[in-house]
């Protein structure tokens, strides 16, 4: 496919795919979708896939043009776009559409889906990325976080958030996030440090 594309356009293109973490958003529609079909059969799970997916890009792009100085000092993030010039305009724009559209696609589910995907989004870069430099709590935070998505395709689903089942799954995600935060942290431990992150 590449040698049908100019070179500016694939380096446009993987320049958006590092500042919105294409791949950890797609996983994130994948966590909601899979919630979402454990019930909901009748109505197609594609718009909220996509939905939660550019939200997903959404706080991902925001996220990078708020640490930039701090991804500046890890090599961990050194290739990241806007580190390397990118203008910081695209993330702001980028973030900005890609949030709009999202929360917009949760909202055609029901009031509840969207405002569980607006706290989602704004815990991450309101919460979670101002606690990485001032509290090792961050890591809790950011486990509640990232396990967010399973009540979000629940409630999509139409049913109840006070059931066992999506605490079960909302569990099971919570310490699965803990051990990938704990091995990030060991491995560019010196990068962390270096950043002033407390992890």
């Amino acid at each position: 496919m590449s040698k049908f594309l100019s070179p500016a356009v694939l380096k446009s293109l993987r320049q958006y795919n590092d500042l919105t973490k294409f791949k950890l958003s797609v996983l994130n529609g994948i966590v909601t979708v899979a919630s979402y079909s454990m019930y909901a059969t009748a109505v197609s799970p594609l718009p909220l896939f996509l939905s939660t997916v550019a939200l997903s890009m959404s706080s991902q792009a925001l996220n990078q043009y708020i640490e930039v100085e701090y991804d500046r000092k890890m090599k961990r993030t050194s290739q990241r776009p806007l580190v390397l010039g990118t203008n910081p305009k695209v993330a702001l724009l980028t973030g900005a559409g890609l949030g709009a559209l999202g929360m917009l696609g949760l909202y055609s589910y029901n009031p509840m889906t969207a405002a569980i995907g607006a706290t989602i989004w704004g815990s991450y870069l309101f919460v979670y990325t101002r606690m990485k430099t001032r509290s090792e709590w961050n890591t809790m935070v950011g486990s509640v976080v990232g396990s967010l998505p399973v009540y979000l395709g629940w409630i999509a689903s139409g049913r109840s958030y006070c059931m066992v089942e999506p605490f079960a799954m909302f569990v099971y995600m919570m310490a699965w996030q803990h051990q990938h935060f704990y091995g990030i942290r060991w491995i560019y431990y010196d990068d962390y440090n270096n950043a002033g992150f407390k992890m």
